[in-house]
């Protein structure tokens, strides 16, 4: 186990507070904490391991983001395949035909999990392509599960122009991140998450859409079930102390930059 915490980068307390459970050949980690919190984000909005909740769960995300930001359009697409659910939701709720504007390559990962800018727009131009018979000459409402940085979604509203839509406006569902995650997701430092440093509009003329609704908090909390979730990353609400050390890049320094008494002693056999 102290391995297991060294590698977490937190200290003694803190892995106190941390409960894992084995499933399968993974190890989760939950909060060990009376109402062993989980992280609302992941596990429902997540295409992964930890998906707990129904894919109509999404739809009626987007649904609810259809009632909180609507917008006269002509096509509702989805960010294949993160916001393909919720973009049927918005979709039904607004009366505004669902399309396929965007093509994935499936042998590429989440983007904005990528270690660097340049690695991350390289990943969208191969990621993705745009169905220019779907968005040409129309008024385009493209539903995603988040924005993090803001260089993706830059990237693709670009890629939706090009093909010839004539107004992208963006709906994400789920609220703003507004603060790092230290639970598994992986939610940067504020000081690279847009919504830490500019409202809804200036994160639209940014990535260039014409506009930019959020799913609501409070509508999040209340689609979950209950406040049974762990949401600090929208809310700056820790159900623990947070670690000291919150670089990101803490494991990636290379072993000839550590201090001596910080490196591994290797013992010949």
């Amino acid at each position: 186990t102290e391995k297991i915490r060294e590698l977490l980068g937190v200290d003694k307390e803190q892995f106190s507070q941390i409960a894992m459970i084995a499933q399968g050949d993974f190890l989760r980690l939950l909060l060990a904490d009376t109402k062993q919190r989980q992280e609302i984000f992941r596990d429902i909005f997540g295409t992964g391991l930890f998906v707990t909740l129904q894919n109509q769960l999404k739809e009626k995300a987007g649904e609810v983001l259809a009632e909180a930001h609507p917008v006269d359009a002509d096509i509702v697409i989805g960010a294949p395949d993160s916001g393909l659910d919720a973009a049927l939701g918005f979709s039904r709720e607004s009366g505004i035909p669902y399309g396929i504007g965007l093509i994935k390559n499936k042998y590429i990962g989440r983007t904005f999990i990528s270690p660097g800018q340049g690695a991350r727009i390289d990943g969208v131009r191969i990621k993705l392509s745009a169905v220019e018979e779907t968005v040409r000459g129309k008024r385009v409402v493209l539903v995603d599960d988040s924005i993090v940085r803001g260089n993706t979604m830059g990237r693709v509203v670009k890629l939706l122009r090009d093909a010839g839509a004539v107004e992208v406006h963006i709906r994400i569902s789920s609220p703003p991140f507004l603060h790092p995650c230290y639970y598994g997701t992986d939610i940067d430092s504020e000081e690279n998450l847009i919504a830490c440093n500019h409202t809804g509009e200036e994160i639209a003329r940014i990535i260039g859409a014409d506009s930019l609704g959020y799913l609501p908090l409070s509508a999040l909390v209340k689609l979950a079930g209950g406040n049974n979730y762990c949401s600090a990353c929208f809310c700056g609400d820790y159900p623990t102390k947070i670690p000291t050390d919150t670089r990101k890049d803490r494991f990636e320094q290379k072993l000839s930059e550590k201090k001596a008494e910080d490196c591994v002693k290797v013992t010949s056999f």
